[in-house]
């Protein structure tokens, strides 16, 4: 309940477009069990959290390691994109993931050194908080076991996992905090929107578009932004986006006009919530049990419904659903 949220995205692809995307894409696909819906008569999914994350992180690594390889060298994605946009299931999620890609970028540079100021500093941070893990090569052991440096005296040993990330959990912070200014200027401007409305699921990746054009009316013509799409079960793509109309660009990040619309929400109470809850569970076991004819709990004048709303006022003995319309 705290991660979801409600919304959708609409766009117009073709010809003309503010946006162009690259033709080099990168996607992976596997058989996870991690967030699925067994259950038709729940209105909830089955999941196994830890290992959502793991599958979100690991596509991550996948998607980001092919998409940046070009004549067979490794391109860093810090330098070749000036944001990144990402499927946000919730904010904390998305923080801990693009560290890990942070990580992956500065362990197979052959330096710490960079054009960009900022991911310098940030590689020569993680160098000194792991001087033991080895940067000249990105192979790791799936079984977990230890990394260190074999020169001179032996240094702590640092746990890694299958993509080479630390699996500690002070290990990890750490990593977090050394990349906040990074993630700061690469991600926090797409979150606006999953900050206020929790997940979208399909709409998720696009709303982070959206909200890039409103945070930063600034983008510059030519300026490249990187997309990472995910859903569960899984599949996972990756792409580049590049900004070919930057005037208009602006111009559609005013349009939308996400604050005034935001402002516009009404503020439920957690009972009522509960019971907005409940009434559609009990929607889902009468559909599922056929214990029909059927009429939700709330009334048609229900506060909540914006003008012009569509909702579902019966359903009858032969699972025919009537809906109606509130006037605009």
């Amino acid at each position: 309940r705290p991660t979801g949220g409600a919304g959708a995205v609409a766009m117009l692809v073709g010809e003309g477009a503010v946006l162009v995307m690259s033709p080099q894409t990168s996607s992976v696909s596997r058989h996870v069990w991690d967030f699925y819906k067994p259950h038709l008569s729940s209105e909830y999914p089955v999941v196994d959290g830890p290992l959502s994350l793991d599958s979100y992180f690991s596509s991550l690594f996948h998607c980001l390691t092919s998409l940046s390889m070009k004549d067979g060298k490794k391109a860093n994605a810090l330098e070749e994109y000036g944001k990144w946009v990402m499927h946000t299931p919730f904010h904390k999620m998305v923080r801990k993931a693009f560290s890990r890609a942070v990580w992956a970028e500065w362990k197979t540079s052959p330096n710490s050194s960079s054009s960009d100021p900022l991911i310098s500093s940030t590689f020569s941070l993680l160098s000194s908080l792991f001087p033991s893990v080895s940067r000249s090569s990105t192979e790791t052991s799936s079984s977990g076991e230890s990394q260190r440096e074999e020169e001179g005296e032996k240094e702590k040993e640092i746990k890694v996992d299958e993509t080479g990330f630390p699996r500690g959990p002070e290990d990890q912070q750490k990593v977090i905090e050394a990349t906040k200014d990074l993630f700061d200027r690469f991600v926090e401007p797409s979150t606006f929107l999953s900050v206020n409305l929790g997940n979208l699921y399909t709409g998720s990746l696009f709303s982070s578009l959206s909200s890039l054009l409103h945070s930063l009316p600034s983008l510059e013509e030519g300026e490249r932004i990187l997309m990472f799409s995910y859903g569960s079960g899984l599949s996972a793509s990756m792409w580049g986006v590049t900004v070919v109309g930057a005037e208009r660009a602006k111009e559609i990040g005013r349009a939308q006009d996400l604050d005034q619309r935001l402002s516009l929400r009404s503020k439920v109470e957690v009972h009522d919530f509960l019971r907005m809850i409940e009434a559609r569970e009990t929607l889902s076991l009468s559909v599922h049990n056929k214990s029909l004819p059927f009429t939700p709990v709330f009334p048609a004048a229900h506060p909540f419904f914006a003008p012009g709303t569509y909702y579902l006022d019966s359903i009858d003995s032969l699972s025919r659903r009537l809906y109606k319309r509130f006037p605009s």
